[in-house]
């Protein structure tokens, strides 16, 4: 609270009331004059001995007038009193929340940029490995899914202009997901990507010894998958975008300077596996599982804003609200953007 400010307060009501305190005044001006005009001016009454002393006639009319206006002044007392006290417990309210705000966006900004280190610290550790970078699992990615994508449209005949028809490239890309981050090992001899698979029509045991054999002959790609470097990684980055996008103490903007902090942080490559990670079952979490928009985190945040594509996959036929860099806002995101928490 600054100084003085509750003392302008009381002074700026006491300004609201000037006529009751012209009123008050007049009533003391009265209090001198009354007696003076009653026992003077003969015209108004007639005073001799029958009437009492003067002291008398200017107590009695005097004495009932101060009095009343000795109760209309401590009554008008105590009011100021209690108006300046309430003023007063409004300032020290008003001060206490703004103390206990200032001490949880502190803490709130301690415990983000704590996350913030962590994310570093796991980003390092996979560069830190031996042939090991997102540039690599990019390439380790595109492998896979080139494969696929060829061999099913292949097998089934397809259109070559498979990559229009987002049901079918997204199914595409969320089984060149699962087998790049869980291993050829771990899925070449079950039937969870069979299911994977029936649901492109496909349903031939050939098929599968074919892509696992073709498979083999990609000596960049880790067959036990890359669980061990990014299940952590996505998991940690999930949990510090969720923490800010929960306090609720923070409004949108402020929610979104601190999420645009851990996205600087995000080289291309790790916006480009984020957005195969988010559009796979395993990160579904992240916006197309959500029917909320204020909860669809992608786009909210603008997590991958730096890439409308890659290769022939095109960003903006999963995400058309995400306010890619050199692109205007769609008209829907100025309209999310009023509407966010």
């Amino acid at each position: 609270m600054k100084e003085g400010k509750w003392f302008d307060e009381f002074c700026l009501k006491f300004e609201k009331r000037k006529f009751s305190i012209l009123i008050l005044l007049l009533f003391v001006f009265l209090v001198f004059f009354i007696p003076l005009i009653l026992t003077k001016l003969d015209w108004f009454l007639d005073y001799n001995q029958e009437t009492g002393w003067i002291g008398d006639t200017i107590g009695g009319i005097g004495g009932v007038i101060v009095g009343i206006i000795g109760v209309i002044l401590t009554f008008f007392a105590f009011y100021m009193q209690y108006q300046a006290n309430k003023i007063q417990i409004e300032n020290f309210k008003e001060q206490m929340e703004k103390q206990l705000e200032e001490k949880q966006e502190k803490e709130i900004e301690g415990r983000f940029f704590e996350l913030l280190k962590i994310h570093r610290e796991n980003r390092k550790e996979i560069n830190d490995q031996v042939n090991l970078s997102f540039t690599i699992f990019i390439e380790q990615f595109d492998l896979i899914y080139s494969l696929l994508r060829e061999e099913i449209l292949e097998f089934t005949k397809k259109d070559k202009k498979i990559e229009q028809k987002k049901e079918i490239e997204q199914k595409i890309i969320n089984i060149a997901y699962l087998i790049f981050f869980f291993g050829e090992n771990n899925y070449s001899e079950n039937n969870f990507l069979q299911e994977e698979f029936i649901e492109l029509n496909i349903k031939s045991s050939h098929f599968y010894e074919t892509f696992f054999n073709k498979m083999k002959g990609y000596k960049r790609v880790d067959r036990n998958g890359n669980l061990k470097y990014l299940g952590m990684y996505f998991r940690h980055l999930y949990q510090t975008v969720t923490y800010i996008d929960e306090v609720k103490i923070l409004s949108y903007k402020e929610k979104y300077h601190y999420v645009k902090t851990l996205r600087a942080q995000l080289s291309n490559e790790e916006e480009i596996i984020l957005f195969f990670n988010s559009i796979s079952e395993l990160g579904s979490v992240w916006e197309l599982d959500q029917t909320d928009d204020n909860k669809k985190l992608i786009t909210k945040y603008n997590l991958i804003k730096h890439q409308p594509s890659h290769g022939i996959i095109h960003f903006i036929n999963y995400y058309p609200d995400v306010h890619y860099e050199g692109a205007k806002k769609t008209e829907n995101r100025i309209k999310l953007e009023l509407e966010y928490t």
